[in-house]
């Protein structure tokens, strides 16, 4: 198994990181959109998603930010 390699979210990015949350029940319907979740945190000064790549797979994420919900 190779290295798990971090670096910030590409718009690209998106429906790998929408099938991830969905793959890990990290989506539940009517509670919280990803689409949404992801759109309120790009372009925020107070807010990130990094994603970590493994294998030319993206594998993980962490959401980061200063809105009381995200973590």
């Amino acid at each position: 198994m190779t290295e798990l390699h971090l670096r910030p979210y590409r718009a690209s990015d998106r429906a790998a990181v929408i099938k991830l949350w969905t793959d890990c029940n990290l989506v539940v319907a009517g509670a919280n959109d990803p689409e949404a979740d992801i759109d309120f945190c790009i372009g925020q000064p107070n807010a990130d998603i990094i994603v970590g790549e493994q294998d030319g797979a993206l594998v993980a994420t962490s959401m980061v930010g200063h809105d009381g919900h995200r973590g």
